[in-house]
Formats: structure tokens, sequence, C-alpha cells
């Protein structure tokens, strides 16, 4: 969990190094799951209030896991987070530019349910829905997103 002292410090203010992952819906109603290390691109409507960014965490958390998943990364690792919000339905992304001596400012496709779903067919609550920043993009795209995509396309 992440206490006042640490959002103020770094999610807040974007320094210091977080494992930190923030949802977001794309223009077909399909949910993403953006993990970033506090260094990529965290829209900053996610950073408005830690209780309500909790709040949405333990909702997502408490999803069955109930899709099939297809692992999109060539890349060798351990993907077991991305591949269990898959599961949940969300298609899920890293920011590998963390791991990267060439920065590519991209957004990697790590894993997605098998078959999409949109977030109303989602068990979450809707005043926490409407939370959830929406962008006007495709998130279902083999090649990542970029993050300057992801700024600008924000609805």
């Amino acid at each position: 969990m992440i206490n006042e002292e640490v959002w103020n410090e770094m999610i807040k203010t974007g320094f210091g190094d977080l494992e930190f992952d923030w949802f977001g819906i794309d223009q077909d109603g399909y949910l993403g799951m953006f993990s970033s290390f506090n260094r990529g691109f965290i829209p900053e409507s996610v950073k408005l209030s830690r209780i309500e960014y909790l709040e949405l965490l333990n909702e997502i958390e408490k999803m069955p896991s109930r899709f099939k998943v297809k692992l999109i990364t060539k890349k060798e690792g351990i993907f077991d987070d991305w591949l269990e919000y898959s599961k949940q339905g969300f298609i899920s992304f890293d920011y590998q530019d963390v791991y990267e001596i060439n920065k590519t400012g991209i957004y990697e496709l790590i894993s997605q349910p098998e078959n999409l779903i949109k977030v109303n067919e989602l068990e979450i609550k809707t005043n926490l829905v409407e939370k959830i920043p929406k962008f006007k993009m495709s998130f279902n795209q083999e090649n990542g997103i970029k993050e300057q995509d992801l700024k600008n396309k924000s609805a």
C-alpha cells in the first residue's frame, strides 16, 4: 500500500523509483493497465487523490481472474503481475525504458485477454470507473503505445 508520504513525495512530484500501476479506458471501452515505475507518463487525474486511487486498486484486486490470456512480449522476464491483470480483463503495458539504454518512450504491450471485453462488463463500482482516465485512442495495439500519444490523446 502506498502511504501518504510516498504518494506526496513520489507520485505527486514524479520523482523517485516506485513501481506504480495506473489504469485507463480507451475509445472502445477497453481497460488498460500501465506499469510506469514512476518514470513513464501518469495522467494528472490519477495523481489527484491517493484515497480514490487506493479504492480503485482495491476493487481491481478483488476482481476474479476469469479470462485466458496471451503473453505478447518477446522479452525475457517474469510477467506474473501483467498476466494477472490480463486475466481480470486488462490490456497490460510496461514502461520498459526503465531497463533500456536506448529510450523509446513506449509503454510496451506485455499481455492481454484472449477476448477483449469492455469496461462495462467488469464488476467495478460506477463511481470508480468514472475516475479512470479516458483516451481517444485504441489500447489494442501490437507495438505498444508511445507515452506522448497517451499525453496527447487523453480525453
